[in-house]
């Protein structure tokens, strides 16, 4: 039993001091993904785990990259958080804003399984003892509350995310954020393709996620492809597709029913009908009585 713990405090120990160790040492990533400054700004510390690929040896350890959807629950910070947790040895974690700005924060190891990451605006408790299943906890930021959805990436598959938010209009009040997970699975009919696997929406305190856990309704595609369900895809350089057409969620046991047809070009975004008809402003939904609209604030592929 002393053995035990003796191991378990020199783990945390050194677990504690590798973010000190990642800000005032490093040079050059050991991975070669990317380099980065002595004393690394924000914008280096994301853009470095960001450009990391998860290491194959990891892929069913509680330790290396978690990729997910950031925001205060009244959606003034809205964003994709990184969470390094050994995936080059290092401890970091960052959140890249809709808006562009980049915000890093340094760890400490409560636990082998629990993280406490902290900045001068906030600080978040993340726990993967069920690595499928990580759960952030204590997430404030800019003295407000907020919640973070994250998963890990192996090395098969990568995480990506459609960041956006959606109202209706006949009703200030009602809005929230409409942000959509990708767990990396491929849509074999659509070379190139992602599936989109899980739809988050906040409103007010609650964060609503699709209990289907992964979406499967087919659709014929705006782009002459017959798919298992929504899907972003990145058909060349300056063009990035998101789909989903007369797709089907249920929020608190409440059928919501929604189209998105999405693209991106030479930073011009483009809106569908679900018929495929160009002029639309928006994604749709309906549920619980309600319509309103979905738009689309940023797409992260990876």
């Amino acid at each position: 039993m002393r053995n035990i713990l003796i191991c378990f405090l020199l783990s945390s120990i050194i677990w504690s001091c590798q973010k000190d160790s990642f800000l005032e040492e490093r040079g050059v990533n050991p991975t070669g993904d990317s380099t980065i400054s002595v004393d690394p700004t924000d914008e280096e510390i994301f853009d470095d785990i960001d450009l990391q690929d998860p290491r194959a040896s990891l892929d069913n350890s509680s330790q290396g990259l978690y990729r997910g959807v950031f925001s205060n629950f009244d959606g003034t910070n809205h964003g994709e958080i990184v969470i390094n947790l050994g995936n080059d040895g290092e401890l970091a974690a960052a959140i890249h804003f809709i808006d562009g700005e980049k915000v890093a924060f340094t760890a400490e190891t409560e636990t082998l399984t629990t993280f406490k990451f902290r900045n001068t605006l906030g600080s978040f408790s993340f726990n993967v003892a069920d690595i499928d299943a990580p759960t952030a906890t204590d997430v404030i930021f800019n003295q407000k509350s907020g919640y973070i959805r994250a998963y890990k990436e192996r090395s098969s598959r990568r995480v990506s995310i459609a960041l956006g938010h959606y109202d209706d209009p006949s009703d200030e009040d009602f809005n929230g954020n409409w942000d959509l997970i990708s767990f990396g699975v491929r849509e074999f009919n659509f070379p190139g393709a992602i599936r989109l696997s899980e739809v988050v929406v906040s409103r007010g305190d609650q964060v609503l996620v699709d209990l289907e856990g992964e979406m499967t309704e087919d659709f014929e595609g705006c782009f002459g492809f017959d798919v298992r369900g929504p899907y972003l895809a990145q058909v060349s350089g300056d063009i990035t597709l998101l789909e989903g057409k007369d797709q089907v969620s249920t929020f608190n046991g409440q059928r919501c029913d929604w189209n998105l047809s999405y693209s991106l070009q030479n930073n011009r975004s483009t809106y569908s009908t679900n018929r495929c008809e160009p002029g639309a402003t928006s994604g749709i939904w309906v549920w619980n009585s309600r319509s309103g609209r979905i738009f689309v604030d940023a797409l992260r592929i990876h």
